[in-house]
């Protein structure tokens, strides 16, 4: 399969979908941290990778050199480069693609997938189905490492690439909780919780909320306004991108229900991305 991908397609042999690679990328492995010296190389990688700036050809070259392979498929009638770890060296660094060509300047993660039901399946969805340029996905399960509270991960170094290459664009962070536990909290009987990781979110994030609000027809809460918790206050990316002053973090808290919605209805999924994109 990786002959097919790297060499071009070969007659009967057919090119796996981007849902099977990152369901192939969950399976095996067992997390360890990384070194410095390799983020370092793999941060630079995703700047290389992102900016498209050079032959496909080289960047699988240099991917290679710290354990990673960069494979192109077709999804959707459009070109995606796909990042993910050898199997011969499967740490939990996890699974990145990104849009070759014209693409709005939008990276949608989801650090949970698997722990937080839907969320994985629900950023592949929006990656395919709009025009996103990038995502992001575990593959190392949350009891091992927790991506979203880590700040030496591939995952942190494609954040920081991202916003380096992307100073103005939106990085969308999907997560799960669950209603019931928060019965008689602030949170209460909110669907969506909103929030940028800091005590002072920007209009932006407003203006998101109460799109979901009117175009969804479901509870959103903005934290601190709102909702007094699940505001990613401890957030590593969002801690990331304010101290680099990046203002286009959202953080999306959604309770189970709205998770189920929008993994199964893409008119929903296609509501969702309006409002975060202005489109």
């Amino acid at each position: 399969m990786l002959m097919t991908m790297l060499c071009g397609p070969v007659q009967g042999l057919a090119a796996p979908s981007l849902i099977q690679l990152w369901k192939d990328a969950t399976q095996g492995g067992l997390y360890r941290p990384i070194l410095e010296d390799e983020l370092r190389r793999a941060e630079l990688l995703f700047v290389r990778t992102l900016s498209q700036q050079e032959g496909q050809d080289d960047l699988q070259r240099e991917w290679k050199t710290v354990g990673m392979e960069l494979l192109s498929i077709n999804d959707k009638n459009e070109t995606l480069w796909v990042i993910r770890e050898q199997s011969s060296r499967k740490i939990g660094r996890g699974l990145y693609a990104v849009r070759v060509g014209k693409a709005q300047s939008l990276a949608i993660q989801a650090p949970h997938s698997g722990a937080d039901r839907y969320t994985g399946e629900i950023a592949l969805r929006l990656l395919q189905e709009g025009k996103a340029k990038a995502g992001a996905w575990r593959t190392a399960p949350r009891s091992e490492a927790d991506l979203a509270h880590l700040d030496r991960t591939y995952f942190q170094a494609f954040t920081r690439a991202f916003a380096q290459v992307f100073p103005s664009g939106q990085i969308v962070q999907l997560h799960g909780f669950e209603q019931e536990k928060r019965v008689g909290r602030s949170v209460g009987d909110a669907e969506i919780v909103l929030s940028n990781g800091t005590a002072t979110p920007p209009a932006r994030l407003t203006q998101v909320a109460n799109c979901w609000k009117h175009a969804l027809s479901v509870v959103v809460k903005r934290y601190p306004d709102e909702a007094k918790d699940l505001g990613a206050t401890t957030n590593a990316q969002a801690l990331l991108l304010h101290s680099l002053g990046y203002s286009g973090f959202l953080h999306v808290e959604m309770s189970e229900n709205i998770r189920a919605q929008l993994q199964h209805d893409s008119q929903r999924r296609a509501v969702w991305l309006r409002c975060v994109t202005d489109e």
